[in-house]
């Protein structure tokens, strides 16, 4: 990694060396260091507070539609501003999240209205103009902006009038600003963006987080660096937010990667690849700039030098905060159903109404229905025969054969550790009894229904230690009812009333059904996928379930500055559990007991033990693989010396071993994030720390089955 262009030995105070030998992601490519704020929990609960203020002033539901400030790693303004000092940490953490919040709404809206969005916040930070405005929307942006700007920035200083007048800036950047899709060069294509992206304000807030006032002499003196650092940063976000971009409408992409394909005829990982290089390269040259021209103007005033030399590590924190945020990545666990074709209605994402809101066109069109008729849903679903339009019809058939397999599966005894998760999660967020109360019942029936489908697609005898469901009432009857219970949990959710979970339960099940058939597909063709592939399928399939649970929750709840660690929280439970349930049918007595000895190998299951040993030795590989094969050909359960075989396979390059490491390695990260969390939040989780105690009895591996 090249070093960064510091040389001022006190430069650095208020952050942090981020360590990328060992916390890099996996999709981080930054050659620059990477520092964080040391206030990273202030920008967050400031963050928070941005949107829960939003909320209240503008009653959109805007803020839980769209992207945030928070990542895993780190809030983002902890990366760009990684030298802001504590007294102006709360300015930065909150400002940057109404900017995101901003510019995703116009996003999603048509140029016509965006630009009338854009309007509205540059009135509204317009602090000479003391007039509303006329629509309601207007109004309202400037009570509530002008509330906010009087309450955190000393409004009576130079610096705060012109932090504030560089965000108006911005908007009024955005209001003059044509189809992207015109443009034909990339100078023009880098002015356009220049203006789009907001890094005019990005440079006048990085040198207030400083607390520096730069004249426009200063600014003249570095343009040419500034201009390099500019690219590197457009690019950069160019990058990683093309995955989400490339479903906008015709004429709202305003993307690098478009342009390339565009222009020059590039396949998208050619233009991606492309992207990515010159972003490198861009790194390198602002590097290699600012080295110059601190050799040729060693007298070069401090606050100057500071300021690209925080540029320069700015750089690389945005690279890795962008790798790893929800705003930029959910893309990746919410596959769309359909490709996208780079085409659209101009009109497509968000509408301003009569009534002067924004609202954010949802993302699933559900059908709503009022409070009576929700009453008479069950009336509404019994089938409709009648001879005569004036007789009146009686059903004589009930429900009862449809809901016979679920009532039997729910007969038996069970461990009930999404109810348990649901109100151990709930410790922290908050939910009132009455959605809570319907998200364990939507949650419980999808549960009985993968159960059901779980053992007709693996072919399992015993569910529970007793005779699987299909085996008592058909595999027809059987999937009838399973189905069913998806169309009760969408009921369950939508008598809510909330949009936003069925947006998450069905975005949730799709995500889910996704993994669920790459489990099938490797095991129908024979084919054992690599470590990662597996790893992705689970947190696909059961990471799913778990993720899900914690979005219709999230619905239910305040958003809070720990909202965004709970779904890597709950999908590395997911991939623990999965993990853990793999190991034990294997290992375990009192799996053989209710499941069967070692039934995985019955189904032919490419299970993680069976993919970590596959990997160590093509031939082991090819010898498990072809006891399957046989296995399914002959139509019989596989003998008990085949399964022998396998387990002897299985211990002679240690693979039970390594999931077993694997399995002590996730329940230490799933702790260690309770902990965390609980610092956050100010309040404990016994509840969710016995759960993981309770599922942390695991044996070790002995080598051999019972």
């Amino acid at each position: 990694m090249e070093p960064s262009t510091t040389e001022m030995e006190d430069t650095w105070i208020n952050s942090e060396l981020v360590d990328l030998t060992s916390e890099r992601p996996p999709d981080c490519f930054t050659s620059r260091a990477v520092r964080i704020n040391k206030y990273d929990d202030t920008m967050n609960l400031h963050a928070t507070n941005a949107i829960n203020d939003w909320r209240t002033a503008m009653s959109d539901d805007a803020e839980r539609k769209v992207g945030h400030t928070f990542s895993p790693v780190g809030n983002v303004s902890s990366f760009l501003f990684p030298e802001c000092s504590s007294d102006n940490v709360h300015i930065l953490g909150y400002f940057t999240e109404l900017a995101f919040i901003h510019d995703d709404i116009t996003d999603a809206l048509s140029s016509k209205d965006a630009k009338e969005e854009n309007k509205h916040l540059s009135h509204a930070l317009d602090l000479k103009d003391n007039h509303l405005g006329t629509s309601e929307r207007g109004k309202t942006m400037k009570k509530f902006l002008s509330q906010k700007v009087l309450e955190l920035v000393k409004i009576d200083t130079e610096e705060g009038q012109q932090f504030v007048q560089l965000f108006k800036v911005w908007a009024d950047d955005q209001t003059r600003l044509k189809n992207p899709q015109t443009i034909e060069s990339i100078d023009g294509y880098f002015h356009f963006r220049q203006l789009d992206g907001g890094v005019r304000a990005y440079w006048y807030w990085l040198a207030f987080s400083h607390g520096d006032v730069f004249t426009q002499a200063d600014w003249g003196s570095i343009e040419d660096l500034i201009k390099s650092a500019n690219r590197a940063f457009i690019w950069t976000n160019d990058y990683f937010s093309w995955p989400r971009e490339r479903s906008y409408g015709q004429g709202r992409i305003a993307n690098v990667i478009e342009f390339y394909m565009r222009t020059e005829g590039l396949s998208e990982e050619e233009a991606k690849q492309k992207t990515k290089e010159e972003i490198l390269q861009g790194e390198q040259r602002f590097h290699d700039m600012c080295v110059e021209r601190f050799a040729q103007e060693p007298n070069l005033p401090r606050h100057i030098k500071k300021l690209l030399q925080v540029a320069e590590i700015a750089m690389g924190g945005y690279n890795f905060w962008a790798s790893t945020c929800p705003r930029l990545n959910s893309w990746k666990e919410q596959s769309s159903t359909a490709e996208s074709t780079l085409h659209g209605t101009e009109n497509d994402g968000v509408e301003i109404h009569s009534t002067g809101k924004a609202q954010l066109a949802k993302p699933v069109e559900i059908n709503q229905t009022s409070n009576a008729s929700q009453e008479n849903t069950k009336t509404q679903l019994q089938p409709s025969v009648s001879h005569s339009d004036s007789m009146e019809y009686t059903s004589i058939l009930d429900d009862s054969a449809l809901l016979a397999p679920v009532r039997y599966i729910e007969s038996l005894s069970s461990k009930n550790v999404v109810a348990k998760l649901i109100d151990a999660f709930n410790v922290w967020m908050q939910v009132s009894p009455k959605p809570l109360a319907a998200i364990k019942d939507a949650m419980n029936d999808l549960h009985n229904s993968s159960l059901i489908l779980d053992d007709i697609q693996d072919d399992s005898p015993l569910r529970r230690g007793k005779t699987a469901t299909h085996l008592i009432f058909g595999p027809a009857q059987t999937i009838n009812s399973a189905t069913y219970m998806f169309v009760k949990a969408a009921q369950v959710v939508d008598a809510l009333g909330t949009p936003q979970m069925m947006t998450a339960l069905l975005q949730g099940l799709e995500t889910q059904f996704i993994g669920q058939s790459w489990d099938l597909n490797w095991r129908n063709h024979f084919h054992c996928p690599t470590e990662s592939e597996y790893l992705d399928m689970v947190d696909k399939k059961t990471g799913a379930v778990l993720t899900k649970m914690v979005e219709l929750m999230q619905a239910n709840s305040e958003i809070t500055p720990f909202s965004y660690r709970l779904s890597p929280l709950a999908r590395r439970f997911g991939r623990w559990y999965q993990i853990r349930d793999d190991y034990m049918n294997l290992q375990g007595a009192d799996y053989s007991k209710k499941k069967g000895f070692c039934e995985d190998l019955d189904e032919g299951k490419l299970s993680y033990p069976i993919v970590k040993c596959c990997q160590k030795s093509e031939t082991i590989k090819n010898i498990i693989l072809g006891i399957f094969q046989q296995a399914r050909m002959t139509k019989t359960k596989m003998v008990r010396e085949s399964k022998l075989q396998i387990l002897d396979l299985m211990s002679s390059v240690a693979a039970l071993e390594d999931t077993f490491d694997y399995l002590q390695q996730l329940q230490r990260e799933i702790e260690q994030d309770i902990r965390e969390i609980e610092v956050l939040t100010g309040e404990s989780n016994p509840e969710l720390l016995l759960v993981v105690k309770a599922l942390a009895v695991i044996p070790k591996p002995n080598g051999k089955g019972n």
